[in-house]
């Protein structure tokens, strides 16, 4: 039976040496990555969510007066709604809260490895003339959050 024979940037290789460069090439590249976790596993979804009023109240800052945090939900048609509210249920769900542009009252919840939003500036709808509400300030409590 013939060695079949890859050449990759001037290097060749046959045989089994084949598998076991597929092999590191798969492991390097495609396989998954392990995430980086601080804390133990079951505050993974409150890390998350102080990270994400975090990085919402920093883009907020950069907002004027008339303005807050929306989000843009490409995968629900495109919608956009305020951020009135960030919660979690340990170990892994996200809860964004907040009204869609026509008032509705929404939820969208989501597992924290599926957390991805676009944040855009939308109108505020309650008083300008006072402080925009800060996100982060009533994280719900460990015990409340657990099923």
């Amino acid at each position: 039976m013939e060695k079949s024979v890859i050449g990759i940037e001037d290097a060749t290789i046959s045989g089994t040496e084949e598998n076991e460069f597929v092999s590191r090439i798969i492991n390097k590249h495609l396989a998954p990555k392990k995430i980086p976790v601080d804390l133990p596993i079951e505050n993974f979804a409150k890390q998350t969510c102080d990270r994400l009023v975090r990085i919402i109240n920093e883009f907020e800052a950069t907002l004027v007066r008339e303005q807050q945090a929306g989000v843009r939900l490409a995968t629900f048609g495109n919608q956009v709604f305020s951020i009135e509210n960030i919660t979690f249920h340990n170990p892994d769900i996200i809860i964004l809260v907040g009204t869609s542009q026509t008032g509705e009252p929404v939820q969208l919840v989501q597992h924290v490895t599926q957390v991805n939003l676009l944040l855009v500036a939308v109108p505020r709808k309650d008083d300008v003339s006072k402080p925009r509400r800060k996100l982060g300030f009533e994280h719900p409590t460990q015990e409340s959050q657990q099923d």
